[in-house]
């Protein structure tokens, strides 16, 4: 007699999904990877799920309900004893939110969103400040849902613009809830805000958020052509000639693997000559070798990924592309088969380390 099918409802589910995303560090897109996610999971030891029921779980749920087996084997996968016990922290976690006036299944009917849109200035500052007691998890759902508010507003600048010297709106909207995709109206102004409250001589940390909102805006200005605005906030970035690898050791992988490698961009917008770009692709490659073995798994993506897209939307030789998969060839065993013989930009997805897009993809 087969097992009974698992009650589990939508919110629930896309938690699910969710983490399975981050255990195997990649969303979960494509029949491919639902392979690769099925071979992950047996080879973990925790129980065997097939490729298609893996796909009717992320791409059909509304016609196939999962058995308890199986949403046991996934639970054991991200780290719970069973499927009772994720779905207890699920509704756990519902319930925090709920109390707090956060609605995370719905964002029009959450009284987060309600504040940010008539603009209860006082109200949310106090919230905001409210979240230093606050554990990681439900600072970072708030943190999304201030993002699911401002995506669904047409003025989204308004609040940004009064809340960008908010600790808790910097961390967890601007930074940790960071969109590349630029998803909201007018995002780009939005940093300009963020960037008006550092001073990057005051402290490392500070230098480290300077680098931080300079890169994201550089970035998408270089990838949407908007070149001439690309060369401003360039310009921004790498006019002092300050010796970033001096700084290595004080700065988070993310700030300083960003920096120096949109320089590559900047030195091809600024009409750099191709053996002066060679060279400096040289040296990123050389930073790679030097740096792979001390940092964690983590960071290691960090670098393959931001360096693999400039290498990808660059003038530079394709072999710098072999050469850079080949280095990182063992990360390409946790991915769908076939992405190491295609073109460099083809593996990009599965090694963005960008949390929102597990969320938000």
């Amino acid at each position: 007699m087969k097992e009974n099918l698992t009650r589990i409802d939508a919110y629930a589910l896309e938690c699910l999904k969710i983490q399975l995303c981050d255990v195997v560090h990649f969303v979960v897109a494509s029949k491919p990877d639902c392979a690769k996610l099925s071979e992950l999971i047996a080879k973990s030891g925790v129980g065997y799920v097939s490729e298609s029921t893996l796909y009717r779980l992320f791409f059909q749920p509304e016609h196939h309900a999962p058995y308890k087996n199986t949403l046991d084997i996934l639970a054991k996968f991200i780290g719970f004893k069973d499927s009772v016990s994720f779905l207890d922290d699920v509704h756990s976690k519902k319930e925090t939110m709920a109390y707090m006036g956060v609605n995370p299944s719905t964002t029009k009917s959450s009284l987060l969103f309600h504040a940010i849109k008539h603009d209860a200035t006082n109200t949310l500052k106090d919230f905001f400040e409210s979240m230093e007691d606050c554990n990681e998890s439900t600072k970072e759902i708030v943190g999304i849902a201030v993002y699911d508010s401002l995506k669904m507003m047409d003025k989204p600048e308004k609040f940004l613009k009064k809340f960008a010297a908010d600790d808790f709106i910097r961390e967890y909207f601007f930074e940790k809830a960071h969109d590349p995709k630029f998803r909201i109206k007018n995002y780009d102004e939005s940093y300009q805000y963020y960037l008006a409250h550092v001073k990057k001589d005051r402290s490392i940390a500070e230098l480290q958020s300077f680098i931080f909102g300079n890169c994201v805006l550089f970035r998408h200005l270089y990838l949407t052509k908007n070149l001439a605005q690309a060369i401003q906030i360039g310009s921004n970035l790498y006019q002092d000639e300050m010796n970033i690898d001096d700084l290595r050791n004080q700065l988070y992988t993310f700030p300083y693997v960003r920096y120096i490698s949109y320089k590559l961009w900047y030195l091809q917008l600024c009409k750099t000559r191709k053996n002066k770009l060679t060279e400096y692709a040289e040296y990123l490659m050389a930073r790679c070798h030097e740096l792979k073995e001390n940092l964690a798994h983590t960071e290691q993506r960090i670098m393959f990924h931001t360096i693999a897209e400039v290498f990808s939307y660059s003038n530079i030789p394709e072999s710098f592309h072999t050469k850079l998969k080949a280095l990182y060839a063992s990360e390409f065993e946790r991915i769908p088969n076939g992405i190491y013989a295609k073109h460099l930009k083809y593996s990009l997805p599965y090694f963005d380390e960008n949390g929102l897009l597990h969320h938000r993809p």
